[in-house]
């Protein structure tokens, strides 16, 4: 059986920000399409293959559906971090950046730090040195950034190892732990399980035999992560799908334009029934935007998920996302940072964050940030041996 593969991509007239860290080919995707070569269509399956491949999708689906109870961390530290010390977090443009920002106040004041916030672009790289080298100034425990490719502020390497401060980079895709980045929170594969989740939801939806749109901004190496990973979970589990991939830009994120360059590849081609984005604060709208556009039937999931994501599955005009849980994700750069300052080793993206599969029916008041566990902040500060 064949899995169909179409992409559409194009150029960009200038590369920004993050795309310093990956392959030239994709830094410049964008909205131009070009077919694969293979329009063949993809022979039908075996009915008993499709109903397997349904039913193993619609187990996934359903443990994910599930609301956490626990964070992923389990150890507790050797002993209480020193009070009084200082924790910067830089922080981007991005309503992301600042759900982590909110965490990492939150869990350094639980932990006894002061946190300082330094803002940059992640647009302009230079705005993103001058934070680093800000940082400094406060002699701190450790700083933290989001998102921004590791190639963007290399240079700040050797003066941070030379002061002996520690780097806790969050969401940023492969990168080394040597000093001075001492460890990484949502490390390498940290995408990988969201990413299955949304794939089998596809899968189930469709009864393993849909057309499905995979947006994606590749810039952002955790969301090329994202997408590959949905990508392979489509082509082992479901022979008889389709997928069209659009690889949108960060011109396009900053200009607003990722909604209606994906409205025009669904008029483009109107059997795409289903849209997955790697990052569903991007295409917040899509819904209304497609159906303005006379696009009916069409159902849209997510990860990454936002709050309008989840306004939109309530009102039946989205269908499923795995939220954000960026204001956890702050607590977990603090507990990475404290293992760090104890001397202790911290796994690859200290175990990373809870998930939560949202759909019309398992929640009911839209958030901008996945809060689950509910007691997440008390299950954190047990481990930091707070009351001791």
């Amino acid at each position: 059986m064949m899995f169909h593969r179409i992409r559409y991509r194009g150029r960009s007239a200038r590369a920004l920000g993050l795309a310093a860290g990956v392959l030239p080919a994709l830094l410049i995707a964008a909205a131009c399409s070009s077919n694969s070569g293979n329009d063949a269509s993809a022979p039908s399956g075996s009915t008993s293959a499709s109903s397997t491949a349904v039913a193993t999708a619609q187990a996934t689906v359903k443990q994910y559906e599930a609301v956490p109870t626990t964070i992923p961390q389990k150890i507790p530290l050797t002993h209480p971090v020193t009070k009084g010390q200082t924790f910067v977090d830089l922080e981007c443009e991005n309503t992301q950046c600042h759900d982590i920002a909110t965490g990492v106040q939150a869990a350094g004041k639980a932990i006894g730090w002061n946190v300082k916030l330094i803002n940059y672009n992640d647009t302009q790289p230079a705005t993103l040195t001058a934070a680093f080298q800000q940082a400094l100034q406060y002699h701190p425990v450790g700083v933290s950034l989001t998102g921004t490719s590791p190639a963007l502020w290399s240079s700040v390497l050797p003066e941070y190892k030379q002061a002996g401060v520690p780097i806790i980079p969050a969401s940023v895709g492969p990168i080394q732990v040597q000093a001075p980045v001492a460890a990484t929170v949502d490390g390498l594969g940290a995408y990988t399980i969201p990413a299955k989740a949304i794939a089998d939801w596809f899968i189930a939806q469709s009864s393993a035999s849909g057309h499905v749109l995979l947006v994606d901004i590749p810039s952002f190496p955790v969301l090329q992560e994202t997408a590959t990973a949905v990508s392979a979970e489509i082509t082992a589990q479901c022979p008889n799908c389709k997928v069209s991939d659009f690889d949108a830009t960060i011109a396009q994120v900053d200009a607003n334009g990722v909604v209606s360059a994906v409205v025009s590849q669904l008029q483009r081609d109107p059997s795409i029934k289903y849209v997955i984005s790697a990052d569903g604060v991007f295409i917040s709208g899509l819904a209304s935007a497609a159906k303005a556009a006379g696009i009916t039937g069409l159902q849209i999931g997510s990860t990454i998920g936002g709050i309008v994501n989840e306004q939109d599955i309530l009102a039946g005009s989205e269908s499923a996302t795995l939220p954000w849980p960026g204001v956890v994700e702050g607590w977990v750069i603090i507990d990475a940072a404290a293992r760090v300052s104890e001397g202790m080793s911290v796994p690859d993206g200290d175990d990373n964050q809870p998930l939560q599969l949202l759909v019309k029916g398992n929640f009911t008041t839209p958030q901008e940030s996945l809060l689950q566990p509910a007691d997440y902040p008390a299950q954190f500060e047990k481990l930091w041996l707070v009351s001791s």
